[in-house]
């Protein structure tokens, strides 16, 4: 799993959220969520600009994976396959 996903899922049970409520907070479908929280798909461009909305703090993590992952574009969006 990614380690911004993972960052979320902790964030997550930490507050006591579920999944609709983490899904809501990224302004993202639950069926996106799922999707990347069971690898089936990665974050997109906008996927990572909700997460960096909702948790500044996770900005240097997610410039990392974005990186590692060469996002520089929207590519394939927010449905491209892992």
């Amino acid at each position: 799993m990614p380690k911004v996903i993972n960052l979320l899922e902790e964030r997550r049970k930490e507050k006591g959220l579920t999944h609709v409520d983490m899904s809501r907070i990224l302004n993202i479908s639950l069926r996106q969520w799922d999707y990347v929280r069971f690898g089936k798909r990665n974050f997109g461009l906008h996927s990572y600009m909700m997460v960096m909305k909702a948790y500044p703090d996770l900005i240097p993590d997610i410039i990392e994976e974005m990186s590692e992952r060469g996002l520089e574009s929207n590519k394939g969006g927010d449905d491209a396959r892992v």
